[in-house]
């Protein structure tokens, strides 16, 4: 199993900096925050959907034609992360103050090679319709 550290640390503008590092410190991931608890929870994040992406499928790839995986999802303060378990797809959507939809991030740029049936365009279509029913179920959206 990969490990990963974090760093958070403060700007001289009063935001807040976090990088994710992973084998001898190579930086994975990283980006800025308002406050130093949003920089620790955008950390996390990031090294859960690392982890996400290192695991090994939990299902035999080659199903046939009625191969239709279950997306999981799932709300992490004002974020819902939408997963494919076992894949490197992942994707987190964030609604904006002000913005009448979601808002995505963290957006998985290419198809996993273990998966023949399903492409990351295709998962991100998936999630974006399971992530608009979840927000109108919060009541974040209409």
């Amino acid at each position: 199993m990969k490990t990963y550290i974090y760093r958070v640390e403060a700007l001289p503008n009063g935001r807040w900096r976090w990088t994710v590092f992973g084998e001898e410190r190579k930086v994975l991931r990283r980006g800025n925050a308002k406050d130093e608890h949003e920089a620790r929870l955008a950390a996390l994040h990031a090294i859960d959907a690392l982890k996400i992406r290192d695991r090994k499928p939990s299902f035999d790839t080659d199903l046939g034609t009625d191969f239709d995986p279950k997306l999981s999802i799932r709300v992490h303060g004002k974020e819902l992360i939408v997963t494919l378990p076992g894949t490197s797809y992942a994707v987190t959507y964030f609604k904006r103050e002000g913005s009448p939809g979601l808002l995505a991030k963290d957006i998985v740029q290419v198809d996993d090679p273990r998966l023949h049936r399903m492409t990351a365009s295709q998962f991100l279509a998936k999630a974006w319709k399971l992530a608009n029913e979840k927000a109108a179920n919060l009541g974040w959206i209409v």
